[in-house]
């Protein structure tokens, strides 16, 4: 199947302002960096996608974390990043499965791949409301998830829905 390639990763984790904006002139709408935030943050910068953590970090004190999160945290993503002949080298397959018991499985976390996170989030960036906020449009053709006063509601892609 033919695709764009819409996303990579800085070879050696070396980027700059320049190679940002270039590799986004050639279409990249994201990019991985390995400065790691040891933190749950929406990326505020697609070109600068700074991960959770390399897969060689506590990563199971992060998924504790992750998975219990304060009441007061809405929205967050876990971004491990490595490669997997780094398991193999560091003999690390048995942790990594490990890990994945751990994080899957729960009805409350959404497994995507980047490129699903970053259509999601800029779907979500263009719901359509009226000044009222009476009204929500999406017109984006991905369905999207809204908080609102009566609760939580799902916007299909194209569909105008009341809120009110």
């Amino acid at each position: 199947m033919e695709y764009p390639i819409r996303g990579m990763s800085y070879p050696f984790g070396a980027f700059s302002d320049r190679v940002c904006e270039t590799a986004e002139d050639l279409g990249i709408e994201y990019a991985r960096t390995v400065e790691n935030t040891n933190g749950f943050q929406i990326p505020d910068d697609f070109m600068r996608w700074h991960p959770s953590c390399h897969h060689n970090a506590d990563i199971f004190e992060l998924a504790d974390r992750f998975l219990n999160p304060a009441p007061y945290v809405q929205l967050q993503l876990f971004y491990m990043w490595g490669h997997s002949f780094e398991f193999e080298r560091e003999n690390g397959w048995g942790r990594f499965e490990k890990f994945c018991r751990k994080i899957s499985g729960h009805d409350n976390v959404w497994y995507a791949t980047n490129i699903q996170i970053k259509d999601y989030l800029y779907a979500a960036q263009n719901i359509i409301t009226t000044v009222d906020y009476t009204i929500a449009y999406n017109p984006t053709a991905i369905p999207i998830w809204m908080e609102t006063e009566k609760g939580t509601i799902f916007v299909k892609a194209g569909e105008s829905i009341r809120l009110s």
